[in-house]
């Protein structure tokens, strides 16, 4: 079953990496920076192909391919004193903070490691990145600041779970270059020749390679030039077949060095090598190979600069063939002179009209860089200058020349039409019947549109603006309104001005597209909300027991308690709602009958902008307030609780008001209210002092002085309403004046 998971799990990945390189290449044409990397000549179909194949050969395989599942990377070996950093740390991955600096701290993790057997080592394209392996076990080890700190470090260790052609380390190997996912390797080591070559064989032996001697590669690979005369050193042949994975085969070149230590190089084998490499694509308009190990560009095809940069895996002279074949058929020459070119190194000049490329190849280990830079002569940039500025000079004229052909045309159509408004006859126009508008419309009025509360009106007609101006004329002098004289009155626009008494009306009409288009303000137009008309209606919610319409702006509950009881005596809900005062109070006539309110005729007020309507409700009596603000209406609920009030004290006596006294400031206040006065100590009414006193007042208004020491009296005033009970709260700004039932 750990197979069969393992299995699936690679079968996965290896698809959607395939997939990711796919849809990254597809946005990398587009782009105008594009890196790719590969792995010798695996394409993108290939992948995906093999990743069908996964399953089956998985299963198959020998418990070496499992060497690195179950491993945990908090086993790996830790600098002392280095702390496990608890926000960075999983089954694959774990972060320590020591105490010292990068430096300091990259020299304790590399000592820690290689106490227990771990080797660093770098790859031959990515020589900054830090690695190690043990066995067949690799994992990434990067180092940071931490918290900032320059003596404090955060040594990061990762596991690295792909090293799919896994080569040997001699025990005391420095300076190692490695690649993980190809047969590479170089490195010193303190062995003899011999010795290294043993331990390297049977290190490949338990990786499925075998050796490979010469006759077998000269009836395989017949164009192969053996060189195998090594000074100081030998060589030898391995090859790896009808295995899982599959690689050509390798070349272990020993030699030994002037200071005594043997070098080590394993590599792919030259003749197993391309001899001829296939396109892959362009970049930037410059060709780049297939069996590449990273590969990209910068610029576009039409930049004055382009660069291409590939590590192909590939000798020189033949990467160098596949550059003269691609930039031949692109209509470059080659020049010779100059052109520097060995089996290690090339520099070489291609040109063609206008352009210059230079190709510069460098061996690097088993594998060729490559950069490709081409730049156009500044004799076609300034040509390509001046086409731009000539195709911008002629793009701004021919513009000019449609927008004044445009404006010609338009104002000919407009003096057109305004000599046939001009020579047309007055319309004799009739009201349009069953308006819903404080002045008539014509008959033929279109698009009509009114906002009462903002005293708006806009609509069309096909008439022109005398004909409608002396419909306005006609009609509004025939209700009481008086025309002022206006200074604009001509056969396309026509300005009117109308008053009644402190209303007025303006309007204006003007000549568009043919039609005469009117709009018209003021207060004559402004027409108040029918309270008792519902307009739309509104969905119901609830908040805190009381009905709310849904759609509201505003929100805010509240209860006023007996200290230690949970039992209100007065709860209230404040609200704003975005419609008009006769829908909001056929909403809660609506919405209060349906919890048992009864509304009372007593003292009902119901007007376009104001309601006060009284009600009893099962707790006690009630009353609902609307008004009008921001083109809102506002909404104010209140329900009294007799039972709870007079349990606090706070019940008045019937018909009047009842007013407590308080003082939440740090200094000794008196109040004066009718005549009495009442010295209140700090802290009076507070949460840990008695109740202030009280006083029962007539309903009406009231007016009180605050004296305080060192500071001047202040005078102010509180309205009461019968059965009401408020509270007046001394603070360091004055008087604070709160309805508490």
């Amino acid at each position: 079953m750990i197979e069969l998971a393992c299995a699936d799990h690679i079968l996965k990945t290896t698809f959607a990496a395939a997939l990711s390189e796919l849809a990254q290449r597809r946005r990398g044409t587009e782009a105008k920076m594009f890196v790719f990397t590969s792995v010798g000549r695996r394409t993108l179909v290939s992948r995906l192909c093999s990743a069908l194949a996964a399953f089956a050969i998985l299963t198959a395989v020998s418990p070496s391919a499992y060497a690195q599942s179950g491993f945990d990377i908090s086993n790996v070996p830790r600098p002392e004193g280095a702390e496990v950093a608890a926000d960075r740390s999983s089954t694959n991955s774990i972060t320590f903070v020591y105490p010292a600096s990068r430096a300091n701290a990259a020299v304790a993790a590399e000592k820690a490691l290689n106490s227990q057997g771990w080797l660093r080592y770098r790859t031959p394209d990515e020589p900054q990145s830090v690695r190690y392996k043990k066995g067949r076990v690799g994992i990434y080890v990067s180092l940071t600041m931490s918290d900032g700190k320059a003596d404090r470090s955060r040594i990061s260790y990762s596991h690295n779970n792909s090293i799919p052609a896994n080569v040997p380390f001699p025990e005391d190997a420095a300076d190692i270059v490695y690649d993980e996912n190809r047969p590479f390797l170089r490195c010193t080591t303190g062995m003899s020749i011999e010795a290294a070559v043993d331990f390297l064989a049977k290190g490949l032996a338990a990786e499925g390679w075998s050796p490979l001697d010469g006759a077998t590669i000269a009836s395989r690979w017949p164009a192969a030039r053996l060189n195998d005369a090594i000074d100081n050193g030998k060589r030898v042949y391995f090859s790896r077949e009808r295995r899982e994975r599959q690689w050509p085969p390798v070349m272990l070149t020993l030699q030994r060095a002037a200071d005594g230590k043997t070098i080590v190089d394993l590599r792919t084998a030259p003749f197993a090598l391309p001899q001829d490499l296939a396109f892959y694509q362009d970049f930037a308009g410059l060709p780049a190979s297939q069996n590449y190990k990273r590969t990209g560009g910068t610029g576009s095809a039409d930049s004055v600069r382009r660069e291409a940069t590939a590590l192909v895996i590939a000798e020189v002279p033949v990467v160098l063939a596949f550059y003269r074949r691609e930039l031949t058929s692109r209509g470059y020459q080659e020049h010779a002179a100059g052109a520097t070119v060995s089996d290690s190194a090339a520099k070489v000049t291609f040109t063609k009209t206008d352009d210059t490329a230079v190709l510069e190849l460098r061996q690097q280990y088993d594998m060729t860089d490559v950069r490709l830079v081409a730049q156009i002569s500044q004799a076609a940039i300034a040509a390509r200058a001046r086409a731009k500025q000539e195709a911008d000079a002629k793009w701004l004229r021919d513009a000019r020349q449609q927008a004044e052909a445009l404006i010609a045309a338009s104002d000919a159509k407009r003096l057109a039409a305004a000599t046939a408004v001009a020579n047309a006859p007055v319309e004799t126009l009739r009201p349009l019947a069953n308006s819903n508008t404080p002045v008539p419309l014509p008959e033929n009025a279109a698009s009509v549109k009114f906002n009462s509360e903002d005293g708006k009106l806009e609509f069309t007609s096909p008439s022109t603006p005398k004909s409608v101006a002396e419909f306005y004329r006609g009609e509004l002098k025939a209700r009481g309104w008086k025309e002022a004289r206006s200074p604009i009155d001509k056969p396309t626009m026509v300005r009117l001005d109308f008053n009644k008494g402190a209303q007025k009306i303006s309007f204006t009409v003007m000549l568009f597209g043919g039609n005469a288009r009117v709009s018209a303000d003021g207060t004559g137009l402004q027409v108040p909300a029918d309270p008792n008309r519902e307009t739309e209606q509104l969905e119901a919610d609830e908040v805190s027991g009381f009905p709310v319409p849904k759609k509201r702006t505003m929100s805010a509950p509240g209860a006023w308690n007996m200290k230690g009881s949970t039992a209100s005596f007065r709860r209230d809900y404040n609200a704003q709602v975005p419609s008009d005062i006769g829908s909001v109070l056929a909403f809660y006539r609506r919405e209060l009958a349906k919890r048992d309110w009864k509304e009372r005729p007593e003292g009902a007020v119901i007007k376009p902008d104001t309601v006060a309507l009284a009600f009893a409700a099962p707790d006690g009596p009630a009353s609902l307030t609307l008004g009008r603000k921001d083109k809102e209406t506002t909404v104010s609920l209140v329900v009294k609780n007799p039972a709870e009030a007079a349990k606090a004290g706070l019940l008045p006596p019937a018909g009047r008001a009842k007013v407590v006294l308080g003082n939440i400031g740090d200094d000794e206040a008196s109040l004066t209210i009718n005549q009495k006065v009442f010295k209140l100590a700090p802290g009076t009414g507070g949460s840990k002092t008695p109740d202030g006193p009280m006083i029962d007042l007539k309903p009406g208004k009231h007016k009180y002085v605050l004296k305080r020491a060192g500071k001047p009296n202040q005078n102010g005033e509180i309205v009461v309403g019968a059965d009401d009970a408020w509270g007046l709260m001394v603070g360091p700004g004055g008087v604070l004046a709160l309805q508490m039932y």
